[in-house]
């Protein structure tokens, strides 16, 4: 647990180091062929470990950063009349406009832990009285 914790924090920390970088190696805003836009299958991939984490802000160069608030801006702001996303170094235009929908979506499924209790250890079945002082 600690291992993850601890790779999550550099991830993390990467995130927050490059985040102004103008291009998608390794930022996840780029200088487009026609302008500049995202690139949407980073953006998603932040999007699942930000909320899977509970993390609503980042830290980047000492300024609080409400990171989705920043990506979906750019995303909206870069659509197509049409309704689609230009294409990235990952992915054509409906690849693009898919990874871009996802993002916006924002729903992330978060991670359940199964905890079972003994409420009477050695006793078949655990009877249990809520209303028992």
């Amino acid at each position: 647990m600690w291992e993850t914790h601890l790779r999550a924090m550099a991830a993390m920390s990467y995130i927050e180091n490059h985040w102004n970088d103008a291009n998608w190696d390794p930022g996840w805003m780029g200088p487009g062929w026609d302008g500049q836009w995202p690139e949407f299958q980073t953006t998603y991939t932040m999007m699942k470990g930000f909320e899977s984490m509970g993390i609503p802000e980042i830290n980047v160069s000492g300024t609080k950063v409400n990171w989705y608030d920043v990506v979906s801006t750019a995303i909206v702001s870069c659509q197509n009349e049409g309704g689609s996303w230009n294409y990235t170094v990952w992915g054509d235009e409906l690849l693009s406009t898919e990874w871009a929908l996802l993002t916006l979506e924002r729903t992330v499924e978060k991670p359940v832990v199964d905890v079972s209790v003994d409420i009477k250890p050695g006793s078949c079945p655990n009877s249990l009285n809520l209303f028992a002082p």
